[in-house]
């Protein structure tokens, strides 16, 4: 429960750069409670898989009974074989994240916010976010589609200064490079444990193919011929 809650301190953190989420959030025997939807939202250039995806969205305890607020705007990308319909309750999970905001914002640990979460398992296990001719324009979809799509169906504040962007794994990744290569649509980002930013993956391949040359000479079965 203690790291679950870590990845969700680390999105508030994304957006609000809220130096008391970093405390534990005391347990609240009757928490304020948000709702839950699950949508789908088109993607046009998604290769593969269907092009209808689902997108879990957490709307905080005020967001019904305060019609006239606006609110910032987390998205939140998960890791690579996970998937949204787990982060949000509907699966068993090591994270609850409709749980874990509830008790946040009723403890006064963040600001409420709208916590969007697409889902990105695919036929290959994740998207990686990027663009990809075998899995399609994952980017564009988080950027721009779905981005689109949460602005013109809820209460956000529509600017970059009130979106962030977070992930975990995969989703790191995710949130490293998106938020590098569109910094006009966040303002701000957490990566959580981001996968895939070893240097040694810009190795030049004539380097690597040497390296594996060596290695095989050295692992080969039987006594070497002498040179």
């Amino acid at each position: 429960m203690r790291f679950a809650l870590s990845l969700y301190i680390a999105a508030t953190s994304a957006v609000a750069c809220l130096a008391a989420a970093t405390a534990a959030v005391p347990p609240d025997s009757s928490p304020s409670k948000g709702s839950y939807e699950r949508v789908k939202v088109h993607g046009r250039n998604l290769e593969g898989d269907s092009p209808d995806r689902f997108v879990s969205v957490y709307l905080p305890p005020g967001y019904k009974s305060h019609p006239n607020q606006r609110y910032p705007v987390i998205y939140l990308l998960h890791g690579f074989t996970d998937s949204d319909d787990k982060w949000f309750g509907l699966k068993p999970h090591f994270v609850n994240v409709p749980q874990i905001a509830d008790r946040s914002m009723t403890a006064g640990a963040s600001k409420e916010m709208i916590i969007v979460m697409p889902n990105a398992y695919t036929a290959l296990e994740g998207s990686f976010y990027g663009k990809s001719v075998t899995t399609g324009d994952w980017e564009d979809f988080v950027v721009s589609e779905l981005v689109e799509y949460i602005d013109s169906h809820y209460r956000r504040i529509a600017n970059r200064t009130s979106r962030g962007l977070a992930g975990h794994s995969m989703g790191g990744y995710g949130t490293v490079r998106l938020s590098m290569r569109r910094p006009d649509v966040f303002s701000s980002f957490y990566a959580l444990s981001a996968c895939c930013l070893d240097s040694g993956a810009a190795t030049p391949p004539e380097r690597n193919t040497a390296a594996s040359s060596r290695f095989t000479q050295r692992n080969r079965c039987g006594p070497r011929r002498s040179e």
